[in-house]
């Protein structure tokens, strides 16, 4: 088994980033992908070394489909998982449906009129007693082997949140690093709310976070943070 804290090992589903975080007695999934056929995510795991029963959690970041879209299938396929979720992102999941989020420029606030005529529904998921649904603004996962911290990091949508281990921070899609026809910026393309991005953004910056891995593209320094938000 390769990783460390400093270190998550990525595979891509589709477009979509998943992290594999090594413990001591196991691994934490960042997120599931976009709909795709299980088989796919279960190889990936296997070419990593990690057997189905080795992960002990699965953490989504948020509803969105191209997150969750593969949620059902990967907890039905993993017989020792526990999902960490937020509390305000489970009516979703609990329907596989996903809220639109609004573009924060012209280009994208078209790119989401288009999404409007999509279906972007997913097999639902309903959180177990099993399962850890949080409703605080941090979750040590210290007493489960991992040197990690959950942190409520809203902005994305209501419930987003981000695991945090020293320098290293694990970010869903509060941040991105997108090079498209919409313009390339470390802030999200779509979000629920400007205020709550920046204040989550500078919440992540006092922990003294200074490597930001995102969802979607490769990993980004603090200093793109700082230098956008002029701190």
């Amino acid at each position: 088994m390769a990783g460390n804290a400093a270190d998550p090992l990525k595979f891509k589903v589709r477009y979509t980033n998943v992290y594999l975080i090594r413990g001591s007695d196991g691994y934490l999934m960042v997120d599931t992908g976009p709909r795709t056929e299980i088989s796919y995510i279960m190889k990936q795991l296997e070419r990593h070394g990690v057997r189905p029963e080795d992960v002990k959690f699965v953490l989504l970041t948020h509803h969105h489909h191209d997150h969750a879209g593969n949620l059902a299938a990967v907890m039905a396929n993993l017989p020792r998982a526990r999902l960490v979720v937020h509390r305000k992102e489970v009516d979703y999941i609990s329907r596989g449906k996903m809220k639109l989020p609004h573009g924060r420029n012209l280009c994208l606030k078209i790119a989401i009129a288009l999404g409007r005529l999509l279906r972007f529904d997913y097999e639902p998921y309903v959180p177990t007693d099993d399962d850890i649904v949080l409703d605080t603004p941090e979750f040590d996962l210290s007493d489960y082997g991992f040197d990690w911290r959950v942190i409520h990091t809203p902005g994305h949508t209501s419930g987003s949140i981000s695991i945090v281990s020293g320098e290293d921070a694990i970010v869903g899609d509060l941040v991105m690093d997108r090079k498209d026809w919409c313009g390339s910026s470390p802030l999200p393309a779509f979000l629920e709310s400007m205020d709550e991005t920046m204040a989550s953004w500078r919440k992540l910056l006092g922990l003294g976070v200074k490597r930001f891995w995102p969802s979607h593209g490769s990993v980004l320094p603090h200093t793109k943070l700082k230098k956008h938000i002029g701190t």
